[in-house]
């Protein structure tokens, strides 16, 4: 019986415990050409099941589980260069507050505390020598994380994967767009935030960025503030590399047995 994975977006939970696993991982041989990289789409169309597989190929502390995870889909026997070659740092905006109603310092302190939460998560999850505090703004925190990781002097550098980038903000275009200008500029702090990013991809820090969300229009806004990504969403190439095509799903449906794919008046 095929188990299908119904609201799990985790890519080592779906290949560990045998899920249905529709495989996208021809198109990481094709993103890797591209240092950063920025892809949106509507949502639940699989963007968090991407970036959970991006990271499991990529970061350094699942090389040893590389056969495990990937064996049987099509990267698997022809790896990439890059293959489990960087520190992984994960950014996952969903769930923070975005109702026009809240305070523009609701707003900062909410997506303060979620890049603290993450840079938290990653030093601990490589185990590095740095200390961080949850003050300052989201871009002096995130700062401080890659200002100490350089100096550890370590041979792998860091891949940054935001997934769910423009969650709250999209939300704040219901309000006033001035607002929504405000804190994307380069004075605003999510602007700042990625101000810092931009500023390490020159200092040999971060090698590689790819972020997903469902328009584009929160980066566009930041103009020269972060001009660095190329954008895949409109690149034919990069249609199917989320989603389902309809011969996916034919193929699913065929491998399914004992299963009534419709169901009569009668039976219902």
């Amino acid at each position: 019986m095929i188990k299908i994975p119904y609201g799990i977006s985790g890519f080592e939970t779906i290949r560990k415990e045998s899920f249905k696993y529709i495989d996208k991982t021809k198109y990481i041989r094709d993103i890797e050409k591209e240092a950063y990289c920025m892809y949106v789409r509507p949502r639940r169309f699989g963007k968090t099941l991407f970036t959970t597989t991006l990271d499991a190929y990529y970061s350094i502390d699942k090389k040893d589980e590389y056969e495990e995870l990937f064996k049987g889909l099509d990267i698997y026997d022809n790896p990439t260069e890059k293959r489990n070659s960087y520190y992984i740092l994960n950014f996952n905006f969903s769930g923070m507050l975005f109702d026009t109603k809240i305070d523009i310092k609701e707003l900062e302190k909410s997506f303060i505390e979620k890049v603290y939460q993450h840079c938290k998560k990653f030093i601990e999850r490589y185990k590095l020598s740095i200390n961080i505090e949850n003050k300052g703004t989201a871009a002096s925190i995130l700062e401080n994380v890659l200002v100490s990781f350089q100096g550890l002097h370590l041979q792998n550098n860091i891949y940054i994967i935001i997934d769910e980038y423009d969650h709250f903000t999209n939300g704040l275009l219901e309000g006033e767009c001035k607002t929504f200008l405000n804190i994307l500029g380069r004075a605003g702090f999510v602007g700042a935030f990625y101000e810092v990013i931009k500023a390490y991809t020159d200092y040999n820090v971060v090698e590689r960025f790819f972020a997903t969300g469902v328009v584009p229009l929160t980066l566009d806004s930041m103009t020269s503030g972060f001009n660095i990504t190329t954008s895949l969403t409109l690149n034919p190439q990069y249609v199917a590399m989320t989603g389902l095509t309809e011969e996916e799903v034919r193929k699913v449906v065929n491998e399914v047995e004992n299963i009534p794919l419709f169901l009569t008046e009668e039976k219902i």
